[in-house]
């Protein structure tokens, strides 16, 4: 399995011209799942990227300090199974 994450201030999906999903600021997911992937690691993955602190903390603080369930953020997701997930994928010319 693996996951691209974008920090966006918005996103949306659209699916043969149709806007799909629509968020404000928050999280854009690119996901690749392999069919070896079991349901414990799908979770452990969804609970990585609920808990990443990606975001402003409160004036004056550290940066990244809130999570997306802090911040109250949103978040896209693009799904992509496949029998396998290329660690290194080709590079093409």
């Amino acid at each position: 399995m693996r996951v691209i994450v974008q920090r966006v201030k918005s996103s949306q999906v659209t699916v043969n011209g149709e806007i799909v999903g629509k968020i404000g600021h928050g999280l854009n997911l690119l996901v690749g799942i392999a069919d070896t992937d079991t349901n414990a690691e799908v979770d452990w993955m969804v609970h990585k990227c609920l808990e990443l602190r990606l975001f402003r903390g409160e004036e004056g603080a550290e940066r990244w300090q809130k999570s997306i369930r802090i911040s109250r953020g949103g978040f896209t997701s693009i799904f992509k199974l496949s029998n396998k997930i290329f660690v290194n994928p080709p590079l093409h010319s």
